[in-house]
């Protein structure tokens, strides 16, 4: 455990109060990567929520595709959680909502998706339709996130030849 002490001034720097308080000291980065129960569950969880993806393709081929992926509409999971109940007796292995959230954080962080989202105007529901423009806001936060992606991989890339040419 470890003390923690905060404190609250005023605009003129004036001691208003102190609160001690204590803290869980957090496992070191190099604990939690090393670690291979991490790893496992770390992989089983991907599975699932993968598998929950394919699920979502499955159920709603006319807005979600691997191949050719299309801007969802905004808040899309109200949408899915309102039909579960009606899906319910067609798919035995449906996901739950904290699935389906993770599925969706997932397909649309891919690299295919962000770039549907700059190439694409506007949205669709769960039916492929037309729900909404997409804002330039979001076409930049897009982009960041393409432009993270790739610096991301490039340093990934990088790092597998440095270990290659320690190997020789």
């Amino acid at each position: 455990m470890v003390k923690l002490m905060s404190t609250i001034q005023d605009k003129d720097g004036i001691l208003i109060s102190q609160k001690n308080s204590e803290a869980s000291k957090p496992q070191s980065q190099e604990n939690k990567t090393n670690n291979p129960h991490n790893i496992k569950a770390h992989r089983q969880r991907l599975k699932s929520i993968r598998k929950a993806t394919t699920w979502l393709c499955k159920t709603f081929p006319d807005s979600f595709s691997w191949e050719q992926p299309k801007p969802l509409k905004r808040n899309i999971q109200h949408d899915i959680y309102a039909t579960l109940a009606k899906v319910e007796a067609e798919h035995d292995n449906q996901p739950s909502k904290t699935l389906i959230r993770n599925a969706l954080n997932y397909y649309t962080g891919r690299y295919a998706y962000l770039k549907a989202t700059l190439s694409q105007t506007h949205r669709t529901d769960l039916q492929g339709k037309e729900a909404e423009e997409i804002c330039q806001a979001h076409k930049d936060y897009a982009q960041v996130l393409l432009q993270q992606k790739q610096a991301a991989r490039k340093k990934l890339k990088e790092k597998h030849k440095t270990i290659e040419k320690s190997k020789s």
